[in-house]
Parts: C-alpha cells; sequence; structure tokens
C-alpha cells in the first residue's frame, strides 16, 4: 500500500510540474503526421517536433497537452516530448485544456486534467457542445450536462445540439424543440424544423409546415405557426405571406397591418404595398400615411412621389402634401430637384417644394443636367446637392426642328444610378395628337420610329422603351388564373432607336448586365423566347429564366414549370413573381382569376434542363439537371447526361469538369472552398448483423460464405476473414470456398490447395478440385478421381470417369455408362444406374431418367417418384408437378400422385399455398387444391405468411391466406411481406416505398430504390446514398453508400460514396480527389487522409507536409 501510494504521489508531481513549465510555453500548431506505419507531430513549417513512434495519436494544435499511445496504453505528451499517464486509462479526447473526455471500455468519462472526476459514473458518450455544456448519452437517450453544475437534464432526448447562448435544440422522434440553459423545456419536441438566428427561433409546425417565430433571450412567442414564409427582418418590418398574400409585420410593436397585399416592398423605414385597389405607404409606427389608391409611389430625394390619374403628388415622409400641387409629368435629376409639368409649362422644384425656375419648354434632363429651348435660345444649367442651380448658360439662334401636327409628351424616365447614364440623349418619345400613337425621333428632327404605339414604358433599370400596339382580346391561362391580353408588347432601345422585337409578345423581359442585357419574349404560352436582334436561326424558347444583374444568366428548358409546387425543394417561383414580370398595361386580370389566383402559390418543375445564356449569344451553354444562378463564386452544375457535377465560372469555362458525384460549397473563415466528391470504386462488406468491413481499394467482392469474404482484383484472386487483412493469389483465376482452414486456388490451368499464410497443402496440382467438406476433397489427380485429405494425403484411385459432390456428403459418379449415387467413401449404393441426372433448384433431391423418362430420388437413393414422367417440376412444400403425354399431375414426395383435370398449369407453392392456371386465368388454392376466394388474375406469385401477389388489368392486389383481397393498388408490389412491409414501386415516379398488408404507407419517406425487409431491416436509397433502416424506418446505417449488391447469408457488398478533393473559389484544386477525408483545422489549415497517410496544407494550397512526395524529414535538433 505505501508503495503505491508513492506512486501516485510521484505521478501527481509530475504532472503538477510538468503543467507549471508548460505554461511558459508559446502554443505552436503541432499536426499528426504517420510515417512507416508510426504516429508523430510536425509544427506548420513541416519540421517533425515529435518522433513517429507512436502506435496512435490524436489532433494536437494549440492544446496543452498531446495525446499518443504507446505499449497499448494511451498517455499524454508535453510538446518537450515527456509522457503523462492518464488520470484514468482509456482513450483521450480532448474537452478544453484543462478537461479530457476519455473513453474507457464500455463508456466515456469527463476527468479534470489534476484527476478529478467531474461526472459522478460514466456514459455511453460524450459530446462537447458550446461555452462548457456537453451531451451525454444513455443507451440511446441523451442529456444536458455542463463542466461546473454537473447532469442538468435527464437523458431523454434523441439528440441536443448548441443554438447560439440562450439554449439548445432538442430533438425526439425527428421532431425538434428548445431547453434553456437550465434546462427548462420551453417548447416541447413538437416542430417539424427549428432554425435558430439572432436570439430567434423560426420553427415548422405540423404536415402544413406552417413557420413563427419565437423569442428565446425572454421566451415568448412573436409569431405563431401559421405561416408559409417569413423574410429577413428589415429596420422594423418583416414580411409573413400564406395563401392569402402577404402581410407586414412590425417589429418594434410587435403586431400585423391587419391585410393582406400582392406586394410589399421595404423601403428604410417604410412599407410600400400593394393590393388590387392599388399603392401605399405605411411608416414604422403602422400607420398607413399615403392611402392604397396609388398607380405608382417612388421614394426620391426624401419625398414620396405617387401617381394617380395620370397626375403626380410630392408628398413628405410623414404622408403631408409637398405642396397643393399635381403634375403631369416628372423629370428625376441626380440631384434633389425635378423638372415637373404643369399645365402650360414646366418647372424646376427642389425638395422644399420652392419653385426654382420656371417657364421652362421642352426641357431634357440628363443626371443633374437640364436644357430647354426656347424663342431660337438654347439654356441648360446643372443643379447642386442643395437644389440650387448652377453653371447656367444660353446659346441664341439654336434651331430646333419641329415636325408639324406632333406635339410632345414626356415618359418618366427611371435609372438605377446616374453611372449607367449615356452622356446625351440621341432620341425621344413624342405622341401624334391626330393618331395618339407613339413614336421616335432623333434631336436632330429626323423620324427614327414613326409613330405606331399605343402605349410605352420606359424600363426602370436598362435604357430601353417597352412598346405596345392594341390587338383582339386574347385570353391566356396560367395555373387556374385566367387573363385578358389587349394589347402585344416589343421593345426599342433609346439610344439608337434600334427595334429590338417588334410588338408580337405578352411582354419583352430583360435580365443580365444593364450594359449588355438579355432579351427574352413572353409567350402567350408563359414561355421565354430569346431574342437576339438580327439573327435568323430558330431561338430557343425556355420555362423560367432568372432575373439577375450578372451574365451569363440561367434558364430552364425541357417540361419546364408544370405543377403547382408542394415540395419546397421543386419549387422554381411564385405565381405572383411570374405575373410581377409582365409591365404590359394591358394585361388585366378577369373575375375568374380574382377568384382563382393565388399569387403566393409556388410553382414547380417534374424534370429539369438548365442551360446559361450569354448576351448577344444565340446557343446557350450546357446542358444540365441542376444549376446554380451566378453570384460572385463558381456555379455548381450537373451534366444533365452523367449526373455529374462540375464548377462554371462566368465565362462558359468549367473550372472543375463534371467528373463529380457531388460538389458542396464550404465557407471557412470567410473564405469559399468546394469540397469536390468523387464516386470511389472502393466496396465494403457489411453482414447480416450490420458490422461494416473495408475491403482493399484495388478489390471487388465475388462471394461471401457467412464467414470469409471472396475478393477479386484484375490480378489476383483472394479471401478475407471478416476482421483479418486479405490474402492475395496472384495470377489466380477462380477460387474456391475455404472450407476447415483450407481453400483451392485455381491458377495456370491448375488447382492448388493452400492453409493459412498461403502455405500450400502439398505439392500437388490438379485438374479438377473441389471444396472441402467432412475432412475430405473430391480432386482429379492424373486423370484419375481421388481424396484428399486434410493432411494433403490423397487416396486410391476411385472407379469412375466423373464425379460430383452432392448434399450430405455423397457424390454422383459416372463409370462411363450410367450415373450412380455414391456414400461419403465413393462406393456405390445401387445396384442400377440412370442415363442422366439433373439437380433440382432449391431443393437436395436429384432428378434421374432412363431415356426419355424422368424421376426423382433422394440423396440417400430413395426413389421418390418413378421414372415414367416427361418432366418434373420443384413446386415447394414437398410438392412436384409432373408432366405424362397431355396430362398434369401433382405428387407429394410421401403420397400418391393426383391426375388434374381443367388446369393448364402450376405455379409455386408457399405455405401451403399454391397458383393454379384455367382457362379463364389464375386463382389461388390450397395444396388439396380448394379454390380461396373468388377473384380470378392474369397473374398470380405466392409468397411467405400466407400472402399471394395477383395483377388484374393495371391494379396489383395483396391476397391473404384465406383468398381475401388485403388491398389493392396501381403500384408493383415486390419481393414478399416481411417485418409488417411488403415493398412497392410506382412506375410514374419511380420511386418505392413500403406498405402495409393494409395498404398504408406510414414512413414519411419515398425512396429512389429500396429491397424488400428482411430479418427487421431493409436497404433503401436516398439522395445521400444507400443506407440501411429498421422497421420503424429509422437509420440503422446512415445513408452515404454509392452502390449497393446482394450477396448471400443476408449480406451486402456497398460501394464507398466518395473519395474528396478540395478547390478554392477560382477552380484551384488544393487537394486533388483521391482522399477518404479532408478537414479544415484551426484558421488557415486544412488535411487530406488516405489510410493513415496525412497531408497538411494551407488554405492558399501551400504544402506543409506531404507523405506522398516527401524529402528525407527533417527533425528538431
Amino acid at each position: 500500500m505505501s508503495c503505491h501510494f508513492a506512486q501516485q504521489i510521484l505521478s501527481c508531481f509530475a504532472w503538477i510540474c510538468c503543467g507549471a513549465t508548460l505554461l511558459a510555453q508559446p502554443a505552436d500548431t503541432l499536426l499528426p503526421v504517420n510515417e512507416q506505419g508510426k504516429w508523430g507531430f510536425v509544427n506548420t513549417k513541416g519540421i517533425i517536433t515529435i518522433p513517429c513512434q507512436y502506435e496512435s495519436v490524436l489532433y494536437w494544435g494549440t492544446s496543452r497537452y498531446g495525446k499518443v499511445k504507446a505499449d497499448g496504453k494511451w498517455n499524454l505528451i508535453t510538446r518537450q516530448g515527456n509522457l503523462l499517464p492518464l488520470p484514468i486509462a482509456g482513450i483521450p479526447q480532448s474537452f478544453n485544456d484543462s478537461i479530457l473526455l476519455i473513453r474507457v471500455e464500455d463508456g466515456q468519462l469527463l476527468v479534470h486534467e489534476n484527476g478529478n472526476q467531474l461526472l459522478p459514473k460514466k456514459y455511453n458518450n460524450i459530446k462537447p457542445l458550446e461555452n462548457g455544456f456537453f451531451c451525454y448519452y444513455e443507451e440511446e437517450k441523451c442529456g444536458l450536462g455542463h463542466i461546473n453544475q454537473g447532469i442538468i437534464t435527464a437523458a431523454i432526448y434523441d439528440q441536443i445540439h448548441s443554438k447560439g447562448n440562450e439554449g439548445f435544440e432538442i430533438i425526439s422522434c425527428k421532431k425538434s424543440g428548445w431547453i434553456n440553459t437550465k434546462g427548462e423545456e420551453l417548447l416541447a419536441p413538437i416542430y417539424e424544423s427549428l432554425q435558430y438566428e439572432n436570439g430567434e427561433l423560426f420553427l415548422r409546425l405540423g404536415q402544413a409546415y406552417k413557420l413563427g417565430i419565437y423569442d428565446c433571450k425572454n421566451n415568448l412567442w412573436l409569431v405563431d405557426c401559421l405561416w408559409d414564409d417569413i423574410s429577413e427582418p428589415i429596420e422594423n418590418f418583416q414580411l409573413f405571406s400564406d395563401e392569402r398574400g402577404s402581410f407586414l409585420f412590425n417589429r418594434k410593436s410587435n403586431s400585423f397591418y391587419p391585410e393582406a397585399f400582392q406586394q410589399i416592398d421595404l423601403i428604410n423605414d417604410f412599407a410600400r404595398v400593394e393590393n388590387e385597389k392599388g399603392m401605399g405607404i405605411i411608416d414604422k409606427e403602422n400607420k398607413l400615411i399615403l392611402p392604397i389608391e396609388y398607380v405608382s409611389i417612388e421614394e426620391e430625394h426624401g419625398l414620396w412621389l405617387a401617381q394617380k390619374d395620370s397626375s403626380w403628388i410630392f408628398f413628405k415622409k410623414d404622408g403631408s402634401r409637398l405642396n397643393n400641387e399635381s403634375y403631369k409629368n416628372i423629370q428625376s435629376l441626380s440631384a434633389p430637384a425635378w423638372v415637373v409639368e404643369r399645365r402650360k409649362d414646366w418647372i424646376l422644384l427642389d425638395s422644399t417644394g420652392r419653385i426654382v425656375l420656371s417657364n421652362i419648354q421642352n426641357p431634357e434632363v440628363l443626371g443633374n443636367k437640364v436644357k430647354y429651348y426656347q424663342d431660337g435660345s438654347m439654356t441648360s444649367f446643372q443643379v447642386n446637392k442643395r437644389g440650387q442651380i448652377t453653371a447656367r448658360q444660353s446659346y441664341d439662334n439654336v434651331v430646333k426642328l419641329q415636325v408639324s401636327a406632333y406635339s410632345e409628351e414626356r415618359s418618366k424616365l427611371k435609372t438605377e444610378s446616374p453611372a449607367i447614364l449615356i452622356d446625351e440623349p440621341d432620341s425621344r418619345w413624342y405622341k401624334d395628337e391626330k393618331s395618339k400613337k407613339w413614336g421616335l425621333k432623333f434631336p436632330d428632327g429626323k423620324i427614327a420610329i414613326p409613330p405606331r404605339f399605343d402605349f410605352i414604358v420606359q424600363d426602370p433599370l436598362y435604357p430601353y422603351t417597352h412598346v405596345y400596339i392594341r390587338t383582339y382580346i386574347k385570353e391566356l391561362n396560367l395555373f387556374n388564373s385566367s387573363w385578358n391580353l389587349t394589347a402585344l408588347g416589343g421593345l426599342v432601345e433609346n439610344k439608337t432607336g434600334k427595334v429590338i422585337s417588334d410588338a408580337k409578345y405578352v411582354d419583352v423581359f430583360l435580365t443580365g448586365p444593364v450594359q449588355s442585357p438579355i432579351f427574352f419574349g413572353i409567350t402567350s404560352t408563359f414561355h421565354y423566347q430569346l431574342i437576339v436582334p438580327g439573327s435568323k436561326e430558330n431561338l430557343p424558347l425556355f420555362a423560367w429564366v432568372d432575373k439577375t444583374r450578372t451574365s451569363p444568366v440561367r434558364c430552364l428548358g425541357g417540361n419546364g414549370i408544370d405543377r403547382i409546387s408542394v415540395e419546397r425543394k421543386d419549387q422554381i417561383c411564385s405565381i405572383y413573381s411570374w405575373i410581377s414580370r409582365i409591365n404590359n398595361p394591358c394585361f388585366l386580370s378577369t373575375k375568374m382569376a380574382k377568384n382563382n389566383y393565388q399569387p403566393n402559390q409556388f410553382m414547380g418543375t417534374s424534370l429539369r434542363k438548365w442551360v446559361y445564356v450569354f448576351p448577344g449569344e444565340v446557343r446557350p451553354v450546357g446542358y444540365f439537371s441542376e444549376a446554380e444562378p451566378f453570384d460572385n463564386s463558381l456555379a455548381i452544375v450537373r451534366d444533365y447526361t452523367t449526373k455529374l457535377v462540375g464548377l462554371m465560372n462566368q465565362n462558359g469555362a468549367h473550372m472543375i469538369p463534371c467528373n463529380y458525384a457531388q460538389i458542396k460549397r464550404m465557407n471557412e473563415n470567410e473564405k469559399v472552398f468546394y469540397l469536390l466528391m468523387k464516386s470511389d470504386t472502393s466496396e465494403y462488406l457489411i453482414n447480416s448483423e450490420n458490422t461494416i468491413f473495408p475491403i482493399d481499394n484495388s478489390s471487388t467482392i465475388i462471394n461471401y460464405d457467412g464467414q470469409n469474404i471472396y475478393l477479386k482484383t484484375p490480378l489476383a484472386y483472394g479471401y478475407q476473414e471478416e476482421m483479418n487483412e486479405p490474402v492475395y493469389f496472384n495470377q489466380a483465376e477462380k477460387i474456391g470456398n475455404k472450407c476447415q482452414g483450407i481453400v483451392a486456388v485455381y491458377s495456370k490451368s491448375k488447382w492448388k490447395y493452400y492453409i493459412e499464410n498461403k502455405q500450400t497443402l502439398n505439392e500437388d496440382s490438379y485438374s479438377k478440385a473441389f471444396d472441402f467438406i467432412n475432412g475430405k476433397a473430391l480432386v482429379k489427380d492424373h486423370g484419375k478421381w481421388k481424396f484428399l485429405s486434410l493432411t494433403g494425403e490423397l487416396s486410391e484411385p476411385l472407379p469412375w470417369k466423373n464425379m460430383k459432390p452432392i448434399a450430405k456428403g455423397r457424390f454422383i459418379a459416372h463409370n462411363g455408362k450410367k450415373w450412380f449415387l455414391t456414400d461419403s467413401e465413393g462406393k456405390s449404393i445401387q445396384e442400377n444406374g440412370y442415363s442422366s441426372v439433373s439437380f433440382i433448384k432449391n431443393s437436395p433431391n436429384i432428378a434421374v431418367s432412363n431415356g426419355s423418362k424422368w424421376g426423382l430420388i433422394s440423396p440417400e437413393g430413395e426413389m421418390l417418384i418413378d421414372i415414367r414422367y416427361k418432366r418434373i417440376q420443384a413446386l415447394g412444400d414437398d410438392l412436384y408437378a409432373l408432366n405424362k403425354g397431355k396430362h398434369l399431375y401433382l405428387k407429394h414426395e410421401k403420397t400418391k400422385e393426383k391426375k388434374l383435370k381443367r388446369i393448364n398449369g402450376l405455379g409455386k407453392t408457399a405455405e401451403g399455398k399454391i397458383a393454379i392456371s384455367k382457362k379463364n386465368g389464375w386463382v389461388l388454392a390450397d395444396t388439396s387444391l380448394k379454390v380461396l376466394g373468388n377473384e380470378v388474375f392474369a397473374y398470380l406469385r405466392t409468397i411467405n405468411q400466407g400472402y399471394t401477389i395477383g395483377k388484374i388489368g393495371n391494379r396489383t392486389y395483396l391476397v391473404d391466406s384465406i383468398g381475401q383481397v388485403a388491398f389493392k393498388t396501381f403500384y408493383k408490389l415486390i419481393g414478399s411481406y416481411s417485418d409488417g412491409y411488403i415493398l412497392s414501386y410506382d412506375s410514374e415516379t419511380n420511386r418505392y416505398k413500403y406498405l402495409t398488408n393494409k395498404g398504408e404507407n406510414i414512413f414519411a419517406t419515398i425512396y429512389l430504390d429500396a429491397w424488400p425487409f428482411s430479418n427487421g431491416k431493409a436497404w433503401v436509397k436516398v439522395e445521400d446514398g444507400w443506407g440501411c433502416i429498421d422497421s420503424a424506418g429509422e437509420w440503422i446505417i446512415n445513408p452515404h453508400y454509392y452502390k449497393l449488391r446482394k450477396l448471400e447469408h443476408d449480406a451486402f457488398a456497398a460501394t464507398s460514396a466518395y473519395s474528396y478533393g478540395l478547390c478554392d473559389s477560382t477552380g484551384n484544386m488544393l487537394l486533388e480527389p483521391n482522399y477518404d477525408k479532408i478537414e479544415f483545422k484551426d484558421e488557415n489549415l486544412i488535411s487530406g487522409t488516405i489510410g493513415s497517410r496525412v497531408i497538411w496544407k494551407y488554405t492558399t494550397g501551400s504544402s506543409i507536409y506531404d507523405p506522398f512526395n516527401r524529402p528525407a524529414l527533417a527533425k528538431t535538433p
């Protein structure tokens, strides 16, 4: 006892001394590396500071201690390389600088570095959260704890996740809830999803997936879960939408404005709202300061400009009028002033309502410059930031040509930025007083376009004008809403007067860069027709086009938008966003539309075919099933044909070719990276107990016998016991099953037997060989059949020309004339042989014949069916269908044959049920041929548990054991009924789901592919790959396998999903896609792992440590 106590004192003294020394050391970043199977550490200069001599290590970084395994035990290690024993033996993990997580034999402990145990007992698992919190697991449930407070909640949840500083998300039965840091359950786990943002929880509830907001700082509901969508908050406002429209929520007063709108635009502390009555303005107090009656409202220089009845009115920000005047037309300046038209003249008005200049005629505005013509002279001036006139100049004897019978009318010009304006306007619109048509002329008076348009609308962003010509009434339909169209639209370029498109569309849609936009004509079928001026080619038609300021523009082809979307992932746009793109003043909703029109209902697509369109180019780029709109980074695109993913830049060049199964965008330390995931050919064996065994990268699984995995490579065959390393035989062409520790291998046209460590059983090789059974193997040696013993000794030659093993250690043998059944020693047990023998599938019995007639014998030689039948078919349940002449018979192994009348054929039996083919179809019967039920089927197949699958027309039936229909469906039923489910397939959607014996689908998920249930589990495929579920639909093995193959003994060969690579935001490859795992560490480090080898780089791409291309290692002096 005294010796043990002294060791404890010395250990504690070592801990304290080393800890004090370490506190004074700079915390350099240390990285784990592997050389020749041993682990050590390098610093960020690639210099080894801890030699590679340990069995295993964990990531060190800047922590006080490292964790290394030596002589089978885990230790802490100082930066000087001194080992310190763990306070408690086990596998350590860092919790923080002074606390360790230690995994022991059947759980985890939380231990202070001084040896104090922080929790009263060990738990199945402990996961660090934030700020000293952790979740701990007991069996399959978890609870909340803290390093200073201990256990806070009982282990009653499925998962716990950190969300901000106010509390934690709890998950039970796939539903989310909320607890605070005290462990108080403030929101029960009943929500479909939970998202945390700045102290608020956005929660979705129920099958309708309705959204609400909970204030987790003050523990109160801001908004109940009643909404389809909620916007990000801007100033005091937030937008909420449902099937009624959009609602305005005031965060300051925590109240809604009591009316729904079709459109809401947030402008600083104000909201511009719009419904069928018009536009209005609501202030930050939720007060309507401008009534909803205006055609247009714009905010300029601190004022509201509102249009009503073809007149413009100025309002102050509080909703009071700037003056009592209304104006026919307005031209905006970049300075705080406007040139406005009164009844007889134009005036310059500043932002206080003061008339700065009057009696202006025919003004032209550009930025902060104004020029006008009067009595043969031209006057120009500028307006400064205070609304004052500067740099005024006048010119005499200026001739301005006028075309008789025309008077001019200005349309308001709105631009997003003065920077995109041209220096001088080259053309101007005018209206013919007689025809009331609009035309375009140049400043010198020459006509660019004769007056022929009924309406014109200046585009608010692009230097183009939308032009319209009246036509007969057309009724258009868009998803149960009806619209009347009485004018067709085109487009004209302002500067040159060039007609981009004649008036033949519902409208013309502009998108892309302002300097070089892309044009699309909106057709009467609500598609987008690409317009390329001057092109004579047949231009493509699209279902959807992105609204963007960048190039190229993403466009949707294929079937396009063809349905109302319920699933959020299929949504393309709302009906309102579609309709809001149409500026045509003669595109009006009908009464029917008002009744059916749901502006916030989303539309989706059943088949996506995306392309990119560049300005001025006729042919789109790419053909993608998935494609991102461009922002300031690369776009992730999925090739439509290969279904593989790549990265494309804004020039249309593939920076990363479409060679990857997936690419994920990652944001690390405000930098963008792309994780490249390439489908791998590496396989894993997953046995019936769901234990996963990795297989060598170059190998393919060819067989599994329940214990050994049999493998094939391009140059070898081999086997692998589940827990051991594989054994390969180079240049082998075949391999038998390993039995009694011995395996037969075929190479160079000969078979040899091998025992452990690839040692040969003997020096002989054989032309034919079989697996060992009951201590012996049948071989053909120099033309003679012999038995080989477990010690490698051969028996005397057997008197047969040919031999084959059968069940129960027996053999069939041929003497050159006939086949005989032999015992385990190769001696015939029959006096008379047979001319032919045939093995029956799924039966140990053997069909034998003499001439053209067949019978059946058992492996013991007993004659089960006399040799007098033309054909023998095994039905199952020891029943056989026999053909003799034109007649069909049914016979059990132990009973007399029964002649069948008015029966054309028999199906397989299962649990006492058999399918019978009659003149009018298939019926179900028991094995006594008593018909069950009244249904007659075109197809019938017996399965397990007394059920049968039948088909009538395009419906499939599940029939129970008494012939009654359990349910019928349009889906195809696959496999057997097991664990309470049968697998069904929908050919229309190409999807799978599991049905109960009542035809109910109780799982929420519909699968891309699936296997029937077996022994309480089923393999299914979702977007992330193949995984395994239990009979409750819960994941046993998470989905990440790329391919799956069924093997014997309820095992599967699964191909690992991906090998990983990494590139930066420019497409520069940082790590080639060869790695099993890629991780970001600390602020600027990345690691790539292949097996036990690790490469380290900076996120800039410069190398720290590369074991695959490494010079002689430097070591610490």
